[in-house]
């Protein structure tokens, strides 16, 4: 019994690195300011595709992201500093706000999340401005004149 305990353990200890590496993001497609990437769920390998966008700055200091993410049809924003807030707005529609924020990372879903991917995709410019301490310089701006393209891969992309 105590031979088969310890080898048991001597299994799991050689194995518990294959479990616990991260799953690694498979790059779909990357057009302007734009990629699609997605990354399996580890315990049913099901795909989780996003279209996002990156900005970074070396004076100050900081990156900021913005996804939309195809599985469960909402937007989040996160930081190289944690987030308090986010708000963004396409062309001179409404803006929105995240500001439903946990450990540095602000979302938005359910219907203001498909009134502003409707904006997105046919929309130019997206201007987005994000709460955090230090403080990020605003607003930031990026084009959409690929958006569209990208959220059809992401669409495109295998489940």
């Amino acid at each position: 019994m105590f031979r088969l305990l310890a080898s048991l353990l001597l299994v799991l200890a050689f194995s518990w690195p294959a479990f616990a590496q991260p799953t690694p993001n498979i790059h779909i497609a990357s057009k302007g300011p734009w990629s699609v990437d997605c990354s399996a769920e580890p315990q049913t390998g099901e795909k989780w595709c996003e279209v996002s966008t990156t900005f970074k700055s070396d004076k100050p200091p900081y990156a900021v992201e913005f996804h939309y993410v195809r599985d469960s049809r909402m937007f989040f924003a996160r930081g190289s500093v944690p987030l308090s807030g986010a708000r963004v707005q396409v062309d001179s529609h409404a803006a929105y706000v995240f500001d439903r924020c946990l450990a540095g990372m602000c979302l938005l879903k359910g219907p203001p999340a498909e009134r502003l991917l409707a904006e997105l995709r046919s929309g130019t410019r997206l201007q987005l401005q994000f709460e955090a301490r230090p403080q990020i310089p605003g607003p930031l701006a990026v084009e959409l004149a690929d958006f569209d393209a990208m959220y059809r891969a992401t669409l495109a992309a295998p489940k």
